[in-house]
């Protein structure tokens, strides 16, 4: 079956897979299809105007992928 090909084929692999690289910055900030294409992009810029102002957001979106990144991870492992 597909999963046992899949298990063997991780096994195979002794050195862990090097992670996805984080998308960039602008991905972060998905616009949902109800929002109208205007009221979008001003949130866009907006968000992207503040990130510029704190540098201490850099540090927090930086948090966020890793943690999305680790529930990735586990995601994963407990399919495995």
């Amino acid at each position: 079956t597909h999963s046992s090909l899949l298990l063997f084929y991780m096994q195979k692999q002794s050195p862990p897979l090097p992670p996805p690289p984080p998308p960039p910055l602008n991905s972060l900030f998905i616009i949902t299809p109800t929002q109208k294409n205007e009221e979008a992009s001003d949130d866009y810029k907006t968000s992207k105007a503040s990130i510029g102002d704190k540098r201490s957001s850099g540090l927090k979106t930086e948090r966020l992928l890793k943690k999305k990144m680790f529930l990735i991870e586990l995601q994963i492992r407990s399919v495995i």
